[in-house]
């Protein structure tokens, strides 16, 4: 798996919930991405962005992006909102 380096994230998630996830909706996630989900909620990258080529023709720039566990958007600057976010999944 290549390393995204994290400009922030939530946290960690138990990885019972994503294999919970994949039984109720009878998927299979790739193992490199339950690795990243795992030890990066919702991670936003640095490198955020990058360039590809769009069927061979011009070159596009796209940025990317994680969706993560939790119910609803909080904050989190201290320890205790980090736990009031676990909580909340």
């Amino acid at each position: 798996m290549t390393y995204l380096e994290p400009y922030s994230d939530y946290g960690l998630v138990d990885e019972k919930l994503i294999y919970e996830f994949e039984r109720k909706y009878s998927i299979k996630l790739p193992n490199s991405y339950i690795e990243l989900l795992s030890k990066f909620n919702a991670i936003r990258p640095i490198k955020e962005f990058f360039k590809f080529s769009y069927f061979g023709k011009s070159i596009k720039t796209r940025d990317i992006c994680f969706y993560g566990y939790g119910y609803k958007k909080i904050d989190i600057n201290t320890l205790e909102d980090l736990v009031r976010f676990q909580n909340s999944i």
